[in-house]
């Protein structure tokens, strides 16, 4: 009796790839072969076009590069959902494609957000139309507040249908209520949002009620999870936390 002859896995694996482009609907009956059938056929399907074509949601932050960002955004043109937290000073082009996704929420370094718009109005831009919610992340500090601020409001003005901005401030900026009522008073129908970086308890009157909340980042989800889903992002985060401070006011009261 001759003993039976095992395939290289490089051969199994270009075998069983073949077999799931041949016939894709057959990827789970095939699946069950093995554990490295399964892992060998995500990967492979992770590779088609189609798979690329329905990422909604992105995340970038450190440690990836912004070489690598462009090649996933070059990829996933459908993004609906984009958290950019990585400096791409060096990969202009990625502002490029950022412009050209139809984009409904964006978190991303205020600066690169200036260079987005500026570069969105030089072409049309299905993001400029869609956008509802903006975080801006700040990476340097704001001089002067009230000129900043109503360059703020001059952007912002420029995304019709932007509901929602949050503003993720380090208290040095000197960005204060006085200038986050410019923002509310420029734009009635936004709900602002300030997510205190290094927070203490003497910050509190620094900012007063509406529609203003005061979240230290400490008590926020990482990157991965703040933009995981609406039903747990940034946003959905914040109104739980607004509804346990009223009643815990009512009950004190």
């Amino acid at each position: 009796m001759s003993e039976s002859k095992i395939l290289p896995p490089e051969l199994e694996r270009e075998i069983f790839e073949l077999a799931y482009r041949l016939d894709p609907s057959d990827g789970l009956n095939l699946k069950l072969v093995a554990q490295r059938v399964r892992v060998w056929l995500e990967a492979a399907r992770e590779k088609e076009p189609a798979f690329f074509a329905a990422v909604k949601n992105l995340s970038f932050a450190y440690p990836v590069l912004s070489t690598q960002a462009v090649e996933i955004v070059s990829l996933c043109s459908a993004v609906q959902q984009l958290a950019c937290w990585i400096n791409h000073d060096e990969t202009p082009q990625l502002l490029l494609l950022i412009r050209q996704l139809p984009l409904r929420r964006l978190s991303i370094e205020h600066e690169h957000f200036v260079n987005v718009l500026a570069a969105s109005a030089l072409a049309s831009s299905p993001w400029t139309l869609n956008l509802t919610h903006l975080e801006l992340v700040f990476w340097r500090e704001a001089n002067d507040g009230v000129r900043f601020t109503q360059q703020l409001v001059h952007d912002l003005c420029k995304l019709p249908r932007l509901t929602h901005v949050a503003l993720s401030l380090d208290f040095k900026d000197g960005v204060r209520q006085e200038h986050v009522d410019l923002i509310t008073s420029g734009l009635p129908n936004l709900s602002v949002l300030i997510i205190l970086v290094n927070a203490d308890d003497d910050l509190a009157g620094n900012f007063s009620g509406g529609c203003v909340v005061e979240i230290s980042e400490e008590s926020m989800p990482d990157v991965s999870e703040v933009h995981h889903s609406e039903d747990n992002d940034l946003w959905a985060r914040a109104e739980r936390m607004i509804a346990a401070r009223k009643a815990a006011a009512s009950q004190s009261s």
